[in-house]
């Protein structure tokens, strides 16, 4: 039997002192657009685990009105891969500027090509970095209109699925004699020129994607996904498949794997790197609940449970074992019992368990009695979670037992972020986890499988609004009926847990919905004003006095200043250089700020900074924020180069400046008393832009144009979302 392979290389150290860091290693993560399953969710888990994952400029990635920007975001993963431990990149997003793009695009095939080279040659540029790449095969919707599809798919999309779809059988030699008659139809009603744009445009992308396999040929992706993107059993996507699989079969399958899904792809290699970085292989036995299990074949997909829940145990990179004795996780798959996955909005979707049900459950509990993790991925019904099934969990008090959860869109997304997930579980704090649970209760049970339908029957429809692209009035309504509607249908099982929370709709569409902390909406770096004065000395008298002496050993004042002299250091200050202080729910939860390291002319080009978080503030990522929107204003003004004055016993803070790229160039020995000793003071130093030959006069915070400086602070704020 296979050993799990654990040793673990980087340990994950607590920062506590001033901000707190992922001390496993950076992630570059290159989404396919700014979905909470993309973005939110994925880095979520990745940052519960302890990553440190970085992404590119918000405005650079894909939304819901625009898609994203190619040629910035390779230059940001150029210009930071030195930096990482390990590069995710989606290429739908590098190549086309995101998933939906990939759909719509006019882009030439020579760029396309272009940009395809340009991401197998990253890896030559940074040599010993990990690559690792996911893209999709173009779906093929049943029915969809624009924007998330070319225009002409409002009134042609079903016809133009039938056609792949009797084409494909005609290939397959499966269709039936009157079938034949319907595909001459369809070939002659459909007009030219639509049919002819939408081959073109699919074989484009089978040809840029087919060029990314040279990556995997060459060795310049250490790993590959391809996902199939809501492809039937029979549909031109499947016909691409069918090709594509082809040629995927010839390359080794250590390094690339094909199935169905996309959603879930980024977690997945994310999850990969993790384990591959920490010389783990995890260990992982599937179990199905009774009736077809892992025979069924989803709706959206066209390859059995069994086959895609393997291959996303290899991806993930994991390894599937028979026996449950030696599995480091079990993968428990709720299937239907007749094979047929409906709709989660399908009234069979009530909340009276089945036998199959009950028995699944019964399973569950028991594989956890004999203290096995089990990942549930809840795919009976397809957009949403088992009523029943969620039910039980909750009755038998096993909801918050499980390693992960997972029930949403089509059943590869749900199996596949559930097992992301669940192979990290054991790297989550039990709050960690607790709260990753509740995304998905909140998003794939409530929401998905009841709310929705609910906001349909009793909002949309009524008042004929559209599906999607809701107006700013119209979403309004629609988040608070939703986020009204999730606390019922939440609380018997959860309690007062939704009230914490906000529901919202980004993309402005009823498809997806987005889980905050009502407080993490409220997120805000701006300027010091003078009446900040009083709240900044509380969170900054505790370092100056305290019982905890390694606290106020932290500040070299002995006495706490009065606010009419800290009001005047912050003007003081705020004249020259950036003084930033984050802002949450009313709250200053800290504040960084550069002032000159010394006096004398010739110095000007380099700053000292400082940072301050109060305890609330600590433990969540702030103090980087405060460090990279202070830095990026300090450039602007024309400093290269800044440096920290650190207590030598302060060592999180050590650790902290270091996580930033500071490093320490030198230590002032016994150079302060406080508190009956003498205290060794650390000098670190970080160059944050070139030296120049003849550097021009640094010019003053208030000289930099507004828009600018209002752009820097807005994306910070955004990070912290």
């Amino acid at each position: 039997m296979m050993k799990v392979l654990r040793s673990v290389l980087l340990c994950a150290l607590l920062l506590t002192t001033h901000t707190a860091f992922a001390a496993k290693g950076t992630l570059l993560y290159i989404p396919m657009d700014n979905r909470p399953v993309c973005l939110d969710y994925t880095v979520q888990t990745m940052q519960a685990a302890g990553w440190d994952v970085q992404l590119p400029p918000a405005e650079y990635i894909a939304d819901a009105q625009s898609a994203g920007q190619p040629e910035k975001l390779f230059n940001w993963l150029e210009a930071k891969a030195g930096e990482s431990v390990a590069i995710v990149a989606s290429s739908d997003a590098l190549l086309y500027g995101g998933l939906v793009a990939s759909r719509t695009h006019e882009i030439s095939p020579e760029l396309l090509q272009q940009r395809a080279e340009r991401l197998v040659e990253l890896k030559k540029q940074h040599s010993g970095q990990k690559v690792y790449v996911f893209t999709t095969i173009m779906r093929s919707p049943k029915a969809s209109s624009a924007p998330t599809e070319p225009a002409y798919y409002k009134e042609w999309g079903p016809k133009i699925f039938r056609l792949g779809e009797l084409e494909d059988k005609l290939e397959l030699k499966q269709i039936k004699r009157k079938e034949v008659k319907e595909l001459a139809e369809l070939r002659s009603s459909i007009p030219r020129e639509i049919l002819a744009d939408m081959f073109t445009r699919r074989n484009n992308n089978i040809r840029a994607t087919e060029l990314l396999l040279h990556g995997v040929e060459s060795g310049d992706f250490d790993y590959m996904l391809i996902g199939r993107d809501d492809t039937a059993a029979y549909s031109q996507a499947h016909r691409e498949v069918r090709e594509m699989d082809i040629l995927v079969n010839e390359l080794p399958k250590e390094k690339i794997r094909f199935f169905a899904g996309a959603d879930q792809l980024g977690l997945l290699l994310l999850s990969r790197a993790a384990n591959r970085l920490q010389y783990e292989l995890p260990l992982v036995n599937v179990t199905y609940a009774a009736g077809m299990g892992g025979k069924t074949v989803p709706t959206y997909e066209d390859d059995t449970v069994a086959v895609s829940a393997k291959q996303h145990i290899y991806a993930a990179g994991a390894f599937p074992v028979y026996s449950r004795k030696n599995a480091d996780l079990v993968l428990a798959v709720n299937t239907p019992a007749d094979g047929v996955t409906h709709e989660a909005s399908d009234a069979s979707n009530s909340y009276k368990a089945l036998p199959a049900t009950v028995n699944f459950v019964n399973k569950v509990e028991r594989i956890l009695k004999h203290n096995h993790p089990v990942t549930v991925a809840d795919i009976r019904f397809g957009n949403g979670a088992d009523n029943a099934l969620v039910k039980n969990l909750f009755d038998k008090q096993l909801a918050y037992r499980l390693a992960s959860y997972g029930g949403w869109n089509t059943a590869g997304n749900s199996l596949g972020f559930a097992l992301a997930q669940g192979l990290l579980y054991k790297q989550l704090t039990p709050k960690a986890r607790e709260d990753l649970l509740n995304v998905r209760y909140f998003d794939d049970w409530a929401y998905q499988a009841n709310v929705r339908m609910q906001t349909y029957q009793q909002l949309i429809w009524p008042n004929y609004w559209p599906n999607s692209g809701l107006n700013e009035e119209q979403r309004t309504a629609a988040e608070e009926f939703i986020t009204r509607e999730i606390n019922k249908v939440s609380k018997p099982y959860m309690g007062n847990t939704a009230e914490e929370y906000k529901f919202t709709l980004p993309w402005s569409r009823m498809f997806e919905v987005r889980w905050s902390d009502k407080m993490s909406m409220k997120y805000t770096l701006r300027f010091a004003k003078h009446d900040d004065a009083a709240k900044l000395l509380e969170i900054y008298a505790p370092f100056v006095i305290s019982s905890d002496r390694t606290l106020s050993d932290v500040s070299f004042e002995y006495e706490v200043p009065s606010v009419e002299e800290f009001t005047e250091r912050i003007k003081n200050i705020s004249a020259h250089y950036p003084y930033i202080v984050c802002e949450h729910d009313g709250r200053l939860l800290g504040y960084v700020y550069a002032h000159p390291y010394m006096q004398r002319a010739a110095y000007q080009w380099g700053a000292a900074v400082t940072i301050y978080l109060a305890p609330e503030g600590q433990g969540h990522g702030l103090g980087k924020v405060m460090y990279t929107a202070l830095e990026a204003l300090l450039r602007l003004q024309g400093i290269v180069v800044t440096y920290a004055c650190i207590t030598a016993s302060n060592e999180h803070s050590v650790k902290m400046h270091e996580a930033c790229g500071y490093k320490i160039i030198g230590t002032f020995n016994n150079t302060g008393f406080k508190h009956g000793h003498w205290l060794d003071m650390v000098l670190m130093e970080k160059v944050i832009a070139e030296h120049p030959k003849q550097p021009e006069l640094i010019k003053k915070i208030g000289e930099l144009p507004p828009e600018t400086v209002t752009a820097v602070l807005k994306e910070a704020s955004a990070r912290l979302q």
